[in-house]
């Protein structure tokens, strides 16, 4: 008879088995533990966050969901949900730990419940332990953000309520949608002004500084403009970026999109994408101030088939050489696509 395969809470079990304890003579002294760093306070640092840590999270009502990390990239990380959900934080060796959730609900397809998250687990997060990656998770890739680790989705939650309560989910989720197209509406029908932004000559040099000689690397590209902002105050970054977002906003008419290129707009029925024509805006500011006026006058001009998504990342990046932290804030301007309900009509 052939060996009986292990189940999948034994293989997890063995993963996670303590090495044999070794004999220790008489006069052994203990290993000592590392220190944590330590905090003005005298408390110990947060432990931080690495590849095949488990953290559980509470879901809307009151149970719990838990995820696993892939990858840690900066202070950003490759977050996979996993499929378990119960009363309490879930043991370490529990088998769901090593799955990752699959999505079900409106269009998905089955597709793995997993994106980048960016900054620490909030207070509310639980960390639960670590189980070390195999080499194909190690090389699993996704190209999903989901914002903050703070503001985790409970992705659980909503799949097992398509699963469970698929009629009252449906219901919440088109109230929410219809207020937030109310919102969306009301804000596109009046002019967006930007809050204490950053004068015309100040701005137009910073963006002089991006390093078109690094072509290729966009993060070698932004480098200068990062570094200098980041040297500079807390206000001037955040006049960046409202600044930034204002130029943007401007080229967000239909007639912008239109000359885009390819994937230009070319009626509610065809497809197009949202954020292409964000990053293709970003292409009109990041070559400065002549090609910006040139092109917000003349919608034809607009470069065809180019994108530099890396300019919407630079005052993060600067805030964070800055502040050390990622930005709590917001500009008071909507750069996204159909925001400038004026270049739609």
């Amino acid at each position: 008879m052939a060996p009986k395969k292990p189940s999948k809470a034994q293989r997890a079990k063995a993963r996670l088995a303590p090495p044999e304890r070794r004999e220790k003579s008489a006069n052994a002294k203990p290993p000592k533990k590392p220190n944590r760093p330590r905090l003005d306070d005298g408390s110990a640092a947060p432990r931080p966050v690495q590849p095949g840590d488990i953290y559980a999270y509470p879901l809307p009502d009151g149970r719990f969901g838990a995820v696993r990390i892939l990858a840690v990239k900066g202070k950003s990380q490759h977050v996979a949900h996993t499929p378990y959900i119960g009363a309490k934080p879930p043991r370490i060796d529990d088998p769901q730990l090593l799955e990752v959730l699959r999505q079900h609900r409106f269009a998905f397809k089955g597709s793995r419940a997993e994106d980048w998250l960016d900054g620490k687990p909030g207070p509310e997060l639980i960390r639960v332990g670590h189980i070390a990656l195999t080499a194909a998770e190690q090389k699993q890739q996704c190209n999903a953000y989901a914002g903050a680790f703070k503001n985790i989705y409970p992705e659980v939650h909503a799949e097992w309520r398509w699963a469970h309560d698929r009629a009252s989910f449906e219901r919440e989720m088109g109230a929410e949608e219809e207020a937030d197209e109310a919102e969306r509406t009301k804000q596109r029908a009046r002019a967006q002004k930007p809050e204490d932004p950053m004068a015309d000559r100040s701005f137009w040099r910073l963006i002089d500084l991006l390093a078109w000689d690094k072509s290729g690397d966009d993060d070698a590209v932004i480098g200068p403009l990062v570094a200098e902002l980041g040297a500079g105050s807390e206000r001037r970054i955040r006049q960046f970026a409202e600044t930034l977002s204002h130029k943007l906003y401007l080229l967000d008419t239909r007639a912008h999109a239109e000359h885009m290129g390819e994937d230009g707009w070319k009626g509610d029925d065809a497809p197009f994408s949202v954020d292409a024509f964000l990053y293709a805006r970003c292409v009109v500011v990041a070559n400065g101030e002549a090609f910006y006026a040139k092109v917000l006058r003349d919608p034809t001009a607009m470069p065809p088939d180019l994108e530099f998504e890396a300019l919407l990342g630079v005052p993060s990046l600067a805030w964070e050489l800055k502040t050390g932290d990622d930005p709590e804030w917001s500009t008071a301007v909507d750069h996204e696509t159909f925001a400038n309900g004026a270049g739609w009509r």
